[in-house]
């Protein structure tokens, strides 16, 4: 068991094939989507086509259905859609954006992977919930209670950001991941300044999706769950009427239902509204140590359940009131152990604000837009 840390650059036709290197890496994840061709289109395809073709009865036979996310690849080219109609010999997608050969592949679409902690809940994540338009700015993924490779047990959505509005094929992606036995952490940051796509050449959208390992503090309390953060709003503005604050736990305190609403709280200046956001010192003269604070797990209807196994509050990057040096960003520190790197988990785009679970700041006017929640991540 090791934690795994990368930041590379992709593109939104790349990512998919990116993500999966890097999370493969890890040998505590597994991926869970077969490989497997389904069905071969049986004609060409044209871009700006809304129908793949089949012999008759393929589709059938290949248990393509409507709602199915597919794969469409012929070894250069992959895009992905969500099946909307199936006849005899044909199925209805979304305009594709590439043209294709006759005999080009089929494949199931999702890419789903799994991970067991060590108290033994399960952390499940199809990244691609529903298809990655080519110029699309986000991620719609699905997180699950458990899953068999076949059979998912409580589902949610999840949706991450990285641009407000549409982009193009190849414009750049700034992808940070960590994963491990106990956690996964993913960050896309659309183009930056002076990159193609970037949003008035202020820079573009960086958000997360995350579950962890919840360590519960109380002994009564012995059912394994994870905490699972990320944007739950099919928008890529937040704010508190979009929940964007609010976390759900894999299970309930009895073990039955799925999924339970919860914030995450930490040691922070008590503020509410547009108040102020208002740093501390957080290096210690005594030993000269900086110090963390646990993200704790308040259930709605059960109360505080445990902490974080593996990231830590660590300050705002930005304060309204300099009494104190922000947290030194992009460096690592160590805790039990375990190494962790100080990450501004949120970026606004100037016009739209961008934050979660980890914490809110009033970033939403462009001389605020790079204002942040500095968390812990874990990295070897």
């Amino acid at each position: 068991m090791a934690n795994y840390y990368v930041e590379f650059d992709s593109n939104p036709q790349a990512l998919f094939q990116d993500l999966r290197t890097q999370i493969l890496a890890c040998a505590d994840w597994a991926r869970l989507t077969s490989d497997a061709i389904l069905a071969s289109t049986s004609a060409p395809a044209a871009a700006a086509a809304t129908t793949l073709t089949f012999t008759s009865g393929t589709p059938a036979a290949a248990g393509l259905v409507v709602g199915m996310v597919i794969s469409i690849d012929d070894g250069t080219l992959r895009e992905y859609r969500t099946i909307t109609a199936v006849a005899a010999t044909t199925v209805t997608v979304a305009a594709l954006s590439y043209a294709h050969a006759s005999g080009t592949p089929v494949r199931a679409g999702n890419e789903l992977y799994r991970a067991t902690t060590t108290r033994g809940a399960q952390m499940v994540i199809d990244l691609n919930d529903a298809h990655l338009a080519v110029t699309g700015p986000a991620l719609q993924c699905a997180l699950y209670r458990s899953h068999d490779g076949t059979t998912g047990v409580g589902k949610i959505q999840r949706y991450l950001y990285w641009r407000s509005g549409a982009g193009a094929a190849t414009q750049p992606l700034h992808v940070t991941l960590s994963l491990g036995k106990e956690h996964f952490f993913l960050s896309i940051e659309g183009p930056r300044p002076n990159e193609t796509g970037a949003v008035a050449n202020i820079g573009s959208l960086r958000n997360y999706i995350f579950m962890c390992d919840i360590v519960p503090y109380d002994a009564g309390d012995a059912v394994p769950v994870v905490f699972a953060g990320g944007s739950s709003g099919n928008s890529a503005t937040s704010a508190l009427v979009s929940f964007d604050h609010v976390g759900h736990v894999s299970r309930t305190l009895d073990g039955v239902a799925s999924w339970a609403s919860a914030k995450l709280l930490s040691l922070d200046f008590p503020h509410g509204g547009l108040a102020d956001t208002v740093s501390a010192q957080r290096n210690r003269q005594i030993d000269t140590k900086f110090i963390l604070a646990p993200y704790v797990v308040f259930q709605d209807d059960s109360g505080m359940r445990g902490r974080l196994s593996s990231f830590f509050f660590a300050g705002f990057n930005q304060s309204d009131q300099y009494d104190a040096p922000p947290p030194p960003s992009g460096s690592k520190v160590t805790y039990g152990g375990e190494s962790y790197k100080l990450l501004p988990v949120n970026r606004g785009d100037g016009t739209r604000i961008a934050w979660n679970q980890f914490g809110s700041v009033s970033n939403g006017s462009a001389t605020t837009f790079m204002k942040s929640a500095v968390v812990a991540v874990p990295c070897p």
